[in-house]
């Protein structure tokens, strides 16, 4: 008590002021702590709210873990198949790059030869 009324002693004009009124405030405000009832059943649903989240988000978890392990597994069963695919397509961007540059430098030597 003697160090409540310590800080009051050290607060300004405003201060106190704002200090008065909030005790006002919470003198005529009756605070009433809930039942023991209540609070058992706000934690039962906190509860029962937090394992339905843990569940969902486990069951996603492993959704997603069973699609990386599939996606493994597949990639090691067809290897040979994905690293053919690969070199299919890097062979028909080579003749393609080439076809384009021999096209472009046969159009430049034949605007040469023109003139």
């Amino acid at each position: 008590m003697n160090n409540q009324k310590d800080t009051e002693k050290k607060l300004e004009p405003f201060e106190q002021e704002i200090h008065n009124s909030l005790n006002k405030l919470e003198q005529n405000f009756e605070v009433t702590p809930p039942s023991i009832l209540e609070l058992e059943q706000l934690v039962e649903t906190v509860q029962t709210n937090q394992k339905k989240k843990l569940y969902q988000e486990l069951l996603l978890f492993w959704g997603i873990a069973i699609f990386v392990i599939a996606l493994v597994l597949w990639s090691y069963a067809n290897f040979f198949i994905v690293i053919f695919m690969g070199q299919i397509a890097i062979v028909a961007c080579l003749i393609g790059y080439f076809y384009y540059s021999l096209r472009k430098n046969w159009s430049i030597r034949k605007g040469y030869q023109n003139e």
